[in-house]
């Protein structure tokens, strides 16, 4: 998720994600007046209970279902409920760009970053918006998707999974909002390259840029055609490639976990246990356990 912009490297950290309600209780009695803030951070909120207002750059927005609303850096704002009486819920997605080098924080449009993760150039949308019903509810899973990789994995460990996760959310904005008109109707593509390419590639770290390149695509676009076709991400589709691999694996060698894991694409023995638990509702020793045909010890219960 780390981006070069003009020869630094930036790199991408979440700051929050989550569903929030507010106002908060001991907030609804405050009688202070609420009041706009600024910091370099990317913000993405999506209300979705509750009719309101919120501020930004000095205006009274309109807030209701389906709201979309992005920020980029230094941008004055404010969510904070207008009507101490009347309860608002959002989902909110924020990260940040910095540069460590020069302890420095991008601030550059949203939509540049995403030009940036895109390889194509996007025009500026203007915001909020208001959501149709497919948006709303798109957008709305592509964030649990996302807070679910971060609460599984820890926000300070952008793997491969929340990577993946993070990349739908901007594919999703990018193609809605910031595309032109000819990219908006996907057309049907097989896309075989990139499924044997996988296919045939489960063991190594693969990147979306690797895979869509097989393609001559851009990484947002190709994550969508590719979901258009066979109804499941690329990264989802990949992990079902592990999962059955490791399973054969498991079922029909006498391998230590350890060695699946490598052989599979897992970057290592915790999260290949932790992974394997989470689809398959059994730790690697116990799925073998259960599914082995022969007797043999296994030493890797330690790591369940």
């Amino acid at each position: 998720m780390n981006i070069n912009v003009k020869g630094e490297n930036y790199i991408f950290s979440i700051c929050n994600a989550g569903t929030s309600t507010s106002p908060r209780p001991h907030e609804k009695n405050s009688s202070e007046e609420r009041s706009e803030h600024s910091h370099p951070v990317y913000h993405i909120i999506l209300y979705t209970q509750g009719r309101d207002t919120f501020l930004y750059k000095g205006r009274i927005q309109t807030s209701d279902v389906g709201t979309l609303m992005l920020t980029s850096p230094e941008e004055p704002h404010s969510f904070v409920c207008g009507n101490p009486n009347r309860r608002v819920t959002v989902k909110c997605f924020s990260f940040r760009l910095k540069n460590p080098k020069e302890n420095y924080f991008l601030d550059i449009p949203f939509h540049e970053v995403l030009s940036l993760y895109s390889g194509d150039k996007l025009h500026p949308c203007k915001f909020p918006l208001s959501l149709n019903k497919r948006q709303f509810n798109e957008l709305s899973e592509l964030i649990d998707k996302a807070v679910e990789r971060i609460v599984f994995m820890g926000a300070s460990t952008l793997n491969f999974d929340t990577y993946f996760a993070v990349l739908e959310i901007f594919s999703f904005l990018i193609h809605e909002f910031f595309s032109n008109s000819q990219k908006r109707n996907i057309p049907v593509k097989p896309l075989q390259k990139a499924k044997r390419f996988i296919e045939n590639n489960i063991e190594q770290k693969l990147t979306i840029s690797e895979i869509a390149a097989t393609e001559l695509l851009s990484p947002s676009y190709f994550i969508r055609v590719f979901k258009k076709n066979y109804k499941i991400t690329p990264i989802n589709y990949l992990l079902e490639l592990r999962i059955k691999a490791a399973k054969n694996l498991l079922t029909s060698t006498a391998l230590k976990s350890g060695e699946i894991a490598s052989k599979t694409g897992f970057k290592n023995i915790f999260y290949f246990s932790r992974t394997f638990k989470k689809h398959t509702g059994h730790y690697p020793s116990e799925y073998r356990k259960l599914f082995y045909n022969s007797t043999f010890e296994d030493t890797d219960t330690a790591y369940n």
